[in-house]
C-alpha cells in the first residue's frame, strides 16, 4: 500500500511538471501575447492548487527552458529594466499570479536564492545572470533596492568571481543598488567596491573589465588606491564605534582576502578588542570572530584556529566574565566546533547560564547538538560526565 502511494505521489508530480513545463513553453512562445492568452495560460495553472509546485517549474524553467540567445528588448528601457521578451512574459506571470496567491512572488524569490547561493553546485554564467536578472526585478517592482543590495553580498561571499556578472546584471537592471561615490558612502558599499575593485584575473575576463568600467565612470569611484590596509583600519575603526553593517564588512573583505590574511591582520585585532574590552558588546565581537573563521576548510592547519578554541574553552570552563562574554564565546565555539567537536561539546555541556540567551544562540545550540544523533550523545556524556560512585 505505502509502495502503491509513494509510486502516485512520483506519477502526479511528473503529470505536474509536464503540463506546467508545456503552459510556460506555450507563453514564452507566443507571438502574439495578448491579455486573453496570458490570462487563459494563468487559469490553467491556477487549477493545479499546489502553488508551491507552480513556483518549483518556474524556476526550472528559467534555468533549462529558456534560451541563451534570447535578445535583450529595449523598447521600454529605461526606465523598464532590460530583460529579454520571455523574461517579461515571466515576470507578468508571477506578478498576475501574486494578486491570486499570496506571498507567491516570495517563493519565487526565496527559490532563486537557495539556487544562486545555497546549494553549492556551480552553474553556467547565462543561468546565473537570467535567474538574477528575474530576482532584481520582482525586488525592484516591490522597491526593495536593500535585499538586493544583501544578494550582491551573498553573492560576494558565495561565488567569488561569479559574483562579477550577478552585480553587473544588478546595476545594469537597477542603477541605484549601489549609490554613486561619497567618501561618508556606509561601510558594506565601500567594502563591495574595494573587493571589486581589487580583482585581479589571470584569463580575460570582459564583465569585470566593464563592472570596474561602470563604477568608474558611471558612479565615479576612484579607478585606483584600493589597498587591504587601508580599509582594514577603516573597518577596524568602524567596528569599535559599532558602525551598523561593519560585521557584514568585515566577513566579506575576509572572505575575498582569504584565511591566512583574515587569521594575520583581523582575527588578532578581534582577539585585542576581546581582551581590552574596547566594544559595546563582547558577543558581537566574539560572534563576528566565529564568523570569520567558520568557512575555513578543516584540512587546513592554522594553529591559531586551535589555540583560540583551547583558550574559549578555558574561559567557558572557568565561568569567568559577564553573562555577555560567556554567551559570546558560546557563540564562537560553536561556529568553529568542526576543528575540534568533541572538547567544544564538553564545554558548552558545562555551561550555566543565569539570563535568558539570544534567540541567535538557541538556534545555534539546537544545531549543535543536532550535529550527532541521541546515541551519540549519550555514549559521550556517559564517558565525559561519569555519574559519581555511590558508598
Amino acid at each position: 500500500m505505502h509502495k502503491y502511494f509513494k509510486n502516485k505521489e512520483i506519477s502526479q508530480f511528473k503529470h505536474n511538471e509536464q503540463f506546467i513545463m508545456e503552459q510556460l513553453e506555450l507563453l514564452t512562445k507566443l507571438d502574439e501575447w495578448t491579455i486573453k492568452a496570458h490570462t487563459e495560460i494563468i487559469e490553467n495553472l491556477m487549477t493545479l492548487q499546489d502553488f508551491r509546485y507552480i513556483a518549483l517549474f518556474i524556476i526550472e524553467f528559467i534555468v533549462y527552458k529558456m534560451s541563451d540567445d534570447e535578445t535583450f528588448d529595449k523598447t521600454h528601457t529605461p526606465p523598464a529594466p532590460i530583460m529579454t521578451r520571455s523574461e517579461q512574459k515571466l515576470i507578468t506571470l508571477i506578478l498576475e499570479i501574486d494578486k491570486k496567491v499570496q506571498n507567491f512572488s516570495d517563493m519565487i524569490i526565496k527559490g532563486i536564492q537557495f539556487r544562486l547561493f545555497r546549494l553549492g553546485v556551480s552553474q553556467e554564467v547565462q543561468i546565473v545572470e537570467r535567474l538574477f536578472r528575474i530576482l532584481v526585478v520582482l525586488n525592484k517592482i516591490k522597491k526593495d533596492r536593500e535585499k538586493v543590495r544583501i544578494f550582491c553580498c551573498d553573492a560576494l561571499y558565495c561565488l567569488k568571481l561569479g559574483a562579477v556578472n550577478i552585480i553587473y546584471v544588478a546595476l545594469m537592471c537597477w542603477p541605484e543598488v549601489l549609490p554613486k561615490y561619497d567618501p561618508n558612502n556606509d561601510v558594506i558599499v565601500k567594502t563591495i567596491v574595494h573587493i571589486i575593485m581589487s580583482l585581479k584575473v589571470t584569463k580575460p575576463f570582459p564583465k569585470l573589465y566593464s563592472l570596474k568600467t561602470l563604477l568608474f565612470k558611471y558612479y565615479n569611484y576612484p579607478d585606483s588606491g584600493y589597498t587591504p590596509s587601508l580599509i582594514k583600519d577603516e573597518l577596524l575603526k568602524n567596528l569599535k564605534e559599532n558602525t551598523p553593517g561593519v560585521n557584514t564588512a568585515m566577513l566579506l573583505l575576509c572572505k575575498s582576502m582569504g584565511p591566512s590574511w583574515a587569521i594575520e591582520n583581523i582575527i588578532k585585532e578581534l582577539k585585542q578588542i576581546i581582551v581590552t574590552q574596547s566594544h559595546p558588546s563582547l558577543y558581537e565581537v566574539l560572534t563576528l570572530l566565529g564568523n570569520i573563521l567558520r568557512p575555513i576548510r578543516i584540512e587546513t592547519t592554522y594553529s591559531e584556529i586551535y589555540n583560540i578554541i583551547n583558550q574559549l574553552c578555558d574561559v567557558l570552563d572557568s565561568n569567568a566574565g559577564p553573562d555577555d562574554l560567556q554567551e559570546g564565546v558560546v557563540s564562537c565555539l560553536i561556529s568553529i566546533s568542526k576543528f575540534k567537536y568533541k572538547q567544544v561539546a564538553r564545554s558548552v555541556l558545562k555551561w550555566q547560564f543565569n539570563k535568558s540567551i539570544r534567540p541567535s544562540t538557541n538556534d545555534k545550540l539546537k544545531s549543535f547538538f543536532l550535529c550527532q544523533d541521541t546515541k551519540w550523545w549519550w555514549q559521550f556524556v556517559q564517558s565525559n560526565f561519569p555519574r559519581p560512585q555511590q558508598d
